[in-house]
């Protein structure tokens, strides 16, 4: 006789242990999803920085040429780019400080089990 055949409200460990196990491959595969989208934040804001400074030489290059004649439309097509480029690498280096945040080891060795309820004599609302 099983422990869930002489007490049928008490869960049988081995499918506690299987719950178990599939929580933690999910676990498992949330933790490389996050890795993979960290990483890929991680090249989003260098993509970002590289752009602001490829656009500021652009407009250092075009403020160079507006004192020669070169009409304002270029110049302020450069000056655009850049404000673009500052917007992207803002909202990049947003995206990575909150993968950061998520993302933190001490996180998931400080937890700590909620305090179970001492049951007393009598007390029928115990779980599982």
């Amino acid at each position: 006789m099983t422990a869930a055949e002489r007490n049928p409200k008490r869960p049988d460990l081995d499918a506690v242990m299987a719950r178990l196990r599939l929580t933690q491959r999910r676990l498992d595969v949330y933790r490389a999803e996050l890795a993979a989208q960290k990483s890929l934040a991680e090249l989003e804001l260098e993509d970002a920085k590289s752009e602001v400074k490829h656009s500021v030489r652009t407009l250092d290059s075009w403020q160079a040429r507006f004192d020669v004649g070169v009409t304002g439309p270029e110049l302020n097509n450069a000056q655009r780019a850049v404000e673009k480029a500052e917007f992207r690498l803002k909202r990049a280096e947003t995206l990575l400080s909150l993968f950061q945040k998520v993302d933190r080891p001490e996180d998931a060795t400080s937890f700590k089990p909620r305090p179970q309820k001492t049951p007393t004599p009598g007390d029928s609302s115990r779980s599982f």
